[in-house]
């Protein structure tokens, strides 16, 4: 009986053993078919794609381009401006290895680099438009370093610059622009519109305006001549240095204005009909005294001729003294003396 009972058991689970068999294998068809379905319709699909597109291209190239999407894009559409073909600045000069000059360049190459950067290219391109723009003793200098694409080999720009300045910028540029600006003073006949570039080179090479505001103030303020001084203790003081120097550009322009004005009526007058009399010369000779004594004293009668329209010689009307058909008064005068010195002598004699 327990043997029965053994066998039916067996029996059941190998009867429930292929059941399960067979209902796996009918799952793992229809995943198999299912998969299939997919795939064919994933390939369907491909295929409509690509013939979709293949109809594009046809209609593309039968239909004129009106424009291109660069050109219907509008500026900053969006957040990206369009690629420029044309450069705003022009061309950089050469650089020809002289230090002076180095620091100009430098700024005109960061400035190319900023604005044309879209126009020169990637920074491989710019890499080498920094190398070309290098005058021929510049470029066998830093030759080595171009070939490897710099310090890190990518190419890049900033270490290009950066190279350049180790070479060619002055280490101990910023303790002597300090103490030249320890030192520099506003000439008290110097306007301060002349004076303030010198104070903003020396400042800017010294790197102390990084320092804050009231130390590029304070020295500022140090340098400023007597006039500018005065003018401020009456005047709250700005605490921003770009405040502070258009205060001081404001009453410098003043100081100008004034001295123009001033100038102006020193030289009123100085014109036609102005006379100006000239020192009488240290002489001996009593005909020279007389004849500078005599010229002096005409002068305010030159100018009543003038308003009269009389001749300086005669005192006549009609006619100018170049045209005057009387003696020259002039001659006339020196005449006198020299009828008068022999009397003189004579009279001398019989004393």
């Amino acid at each position: 009986m327990a043997q029965i009972n053994v066998d039916q058991m067996i029996a059941q689970i190998a009867s429930t053993l292929r059941e399960l068999q067979v209902s796996q294998k009918r799952m793992e068809e229809r995943q198999t078919n299912v998969e299939q379905q997919q795939a064919a319709e994933l390939q369907a699909l491909r295929q409509q794609l690509q013939q979709q597109q293949e109809q594009q291209q046809q209609y593309d190239q039968q239909q004129p381009v009106a424009a291109t999407a660069e050109e219907l894009r509008p500026q900053g559409a969006d957040g990206v401006p369009p690629r420029r073909s044309k450069p705003q600045l022009p061309e950089l000069k050469r650089f020809d290895g002289e230090k002076r000059n180095y620091r100009a360049w430098k700024l005109e190459a960061l400035a190319k680099l900023q604005l044309d950067g879209d126009v020169i290219g990637l920074n491989h391109s710019r890499f080498a438009y920094l190398f070309a723009r290098l005058g021929p003793k510049v470029q066998n200098m830093v030759a080595t370093f171009f070939e490897q694409g710099g310090s890190s080999g990518t190419s890049n720009p900033a270490e290009f610059v950066d190279y350049l300045d180790t070479i060619f910028l002055d280490p101990n540029l910023s303790s002597r622009a300090v103490d030249r600006l320890r030192t520099l003073r506003q000439g008290e006949k110097e306007s301060f519109s002349t004076f303030l570039p010198r104070f903003e080179k020396e400042l800017a090479d010294s790197r102390l305006r990084d320092a804050g505001d009231a130390v590029a103030i304070s020295y500022l303020e140090g340098a400023l001549n007597s006039q500018m001084s005065t003018a401020l203790i009456t005047m709250p003081v700005e605490e921003q240095y770009s405040l502070y120097v258009q205060q001081l550009a404001r009453i410098g322009s003043r100081f100008d204005s004034l001295a123009y004005r001033t100038g102006q009526q020193k030289s009123k007058g100085k014109g036609r009909g102005y006379y100006q009399p000239a020192p009488i010369a240290d002489t001996s000779d009593a005909m020279d005294w007389t004849m500078a004594l005599a010229t002096r004293a005409r002068l305010p009668e030159r100018d009543d001729q003038m308003r009269r329209g009389l001749c300086f010689n005669c005192n006549e009307q009609g006619h100018i003294a170049r045209e005057c058909p009387q003696p020259r008064r002039q001659q006339q005068q020196q005449q006198q003396p020299r009828q008068q010195q022999p009397r003189q002598r004579q009279q001398q004699q019989q004393q």
